[in-house]
């Protein structure tokens, strides 16, 4: 009798979670393809048709795209490769593609008498492959490659093949009209697949998102693609390199599958990056998102451009020279729009007077407006000392950090001696110092007040979290 009660309070108490959301396809390990369509295929070319089956599939390498190959016992479409067009069941009209692989194999066949053509074709489309109209959509179903651990802000459950049930963490974010649901894969296969992509690099689907909208009220896909956008840089910015909700899936208001699209991504491949958001809770995640979606919409292109080389330069391209050079372009850009474009300070006294006649001095007019510390971090002793030996050291950070990278790009004698003088913990420091400054410009532009990874924190730890300096 005691066990069934305890059975029945345990049943009440998952009943309390949503069901998580599960991927749309079926996911094999680190980096294999996935197969999105297996079924018969017809390629156009030259006004010719061949036939035959074949499958289509998501490739993660040299980075992620659509392919397609095709097996065919006749074949018309000639020996060259090139542009053709590409029918598959459930396609409206024929997709263009490009054929980069043909093996033709050519036998006679002695107890038929006849030669047999077969061929197998390989290629992949230049232009999304849709399926359905995308119209009456509920809801989009997506997926997310290379994403960190998330410590939710609230939860799900998952239930197994064999009816055992795992909490599994959610975060809901929203802005505008719409919501967006990530549920992180369940823990043991998640933690698996962020090991595997530790050690060998890679892609590795680790969430699985819903965007839908606020009022529950139906949509169209192109409605959502602006906002899909955002939110893609919104992640990005969170994780320190790209990431792409991919393999979108539409579902109408009775949970069936009507739309699909797929395409090419431009998710970045797995590696170790430190963000602001390492080790942040969801919540405060989730409280960073409205702000975000009104400074994105605010500044349009650029923060776009902002994004791209905070992202380029946390990638650490170029070697870290090149990524300060890709820092520096980020915080000019913030400092332009933000003091100009958006303030109070005038084109002319910008570029040629009123006190900011040099980089660092914008720049350091822009942290000042932000709230955040112009000196050198105490932790950076190597950046200090090299700053102490410019013309006018005042243990200032933007000041240090722009005679460093003009150092890197200037050509005068006085810049190559100081830069082959300058020691690699010092160039190191110098780019961690420009983009912890970009992180905490975005985030005050964005009215964010929580905590974040501080990275300047040599000996930090995920979780080791500090408040944003203005609050």
């Amino acid at each position: 009798m005691n066990h069934r009660l305890d059975k029945m309070k345990d049943d009440e108490w998952w009943d309390n979670f949503p069901a998580a959301l599960r991927p749309a396809y079926a996911f094999g390990e680190v980096n294999e393809p996935i197969s999105l369509y297996k079924g018969e295929l017809e390629i156009e070319k030259n006004q010719r048709i061949t036939q035959g089956n074949g499958e289509v599939y998501l490739k993660w390498f040299p980075y992620p795209q659509i392919e397609f190959k095709l097996s065919s016992n006749r074949s018309l479409i000639g020996d060259d490769t090139g542009e053709a067009k590409l029918k598959l069941t459930g396609i409206q009209g024929l997709v263009k593609v490009r054929i980069s692989e043909l093996n033709r194999n050519v036998k006679f066949n002695e107890i038929l008498n006849q030669v047999d053509d077969s061929i197998q074709v390989r290629g992949r489309p230049i232009e999304p492959i849709i399926i359905g109209s995308g119209n009456d959509l509920a809801y989009i179903k997506f997926h997310l490659t290379n994403f960190h651990e998330l410590f939710g802000s609230c939860s799900s459950v998952f239930v197994s093949e064999d009816f055992s049930k795992t909490v599994i963490q959610r975060v809901v974010f929203e802005a505008g009209v719409w919501r967006v649901t990530i549920d992180q894969l369940e823990r043991t296969t998640v933690s698996k697949i962020l090991k595997s992509l530790k050690f060998q690099g890679g892609y590795g689907v680790t969430h699985v998102g819903k965007l839908e909208r606020n009022d529950q009220t139906v949509f169209a896909a192109n409605e959502a693609r602006d906002f899909l956008e955002a939110f893609s840089y919104f992640l990005s910015f969170v994780r320190g390199f790209r990431v792409s909700p991919t393999l979108l899936v539409g579902y109408n208001v009775t949970e069936e599958e009507v739309w699909k699209e797929w395409t090419s991504s431009n998710s970045d491949s797995w590696k170790s990056v430190d963000s602001w958001a390492w080790g942040v809770p969801g919540t405060s995640l989730k409280n960073a998102f409205p702000g975000f979606w009104q400074w994105w919409q605010d500044w349009g292109k650029s923060a776009k451009l902002a994004i791209y080389w905070y992202l380029h330069s946390n990638r650490n391209a170029g070697g870290t020279e090149g990524s300060i050079v890709l820092a520096q372009a980020a915080l000019e850009l913030l400092s332009w729009v933000e003091l100009v474009e958006k303030g109070s300070i005038t084109e002319k006294d910008f570029n040629k007077g009123g006190g900011f006649n040099s980089t660092s001095r914008k720049i350091n007019q822009l942290l000042k407006e932000c709230g955040i510390p112009q000196d050198i971090p105490s932790e950076f002793i190597e950046l200090a000392e090299f700053e102490s030996q410019l013309h006018h050291s005042n243990h200032n950070g933007a000041y240090a950090f722009v005679e460093l990278r003009n150092s890197i790009t200037h050509s005068a004698p006085e810049n190559r001696h100081r830069f082959t003088n300058t020691s690699a913990e010092a160039i190191e420091e110098a780019w961690i110092l420009g983009l912890w400054y970009v992180e905490m410009v975005i985030l005050k532009l964005c009215d964010y007040n929580e905590s974040y990874f501080n990275r300047i924190q040599k000996e930090g730890y995920s979780g080791d979290l500090k408040y944003v300096p203005w609050k």
